[in-house]
């Protein structure tokens, strides 16, 4: 399993990597969904909308309402949460 990464995606989004297409394993889409219901689950207001992918989760904020790197920080331990469960 790949640690996922939390790449810059636009100045008011984040992309939660999860995996590598076009090979991704059986794994991979339920733990995307997972991620992405978690997200979701546990939304700031300032999240404005969560995006799953094949491989990825595409996360848009209000960046009037929060800086960049909280964000991430938040992305960080949800994606460690995740991993363990």
């Amino acid at each position: 399993m790949t640690a996922p990464r939390i790449e810059a995606l636009a100045d008011d989004a984040w992309c939660v990597v999860l995996g590598d297409p076009p090979t991704p394993d059986d794994t991979l889409l339920p733990r995307v969904h997972a991620l992405a219901a978690r997200l979701r689950d546990d939304a700031p207001a300032w999240l404005r909308d969560v995006v799953p992918t094949w491989a990825s989760v595409a996360v848009f904020f209000d960046l009037e309402a929060v800086e960049s790197g909280t964000v991430e920080a938040w992305l960080r331990t949800r994606c460690d949460a995740t991993d363990a469960g």
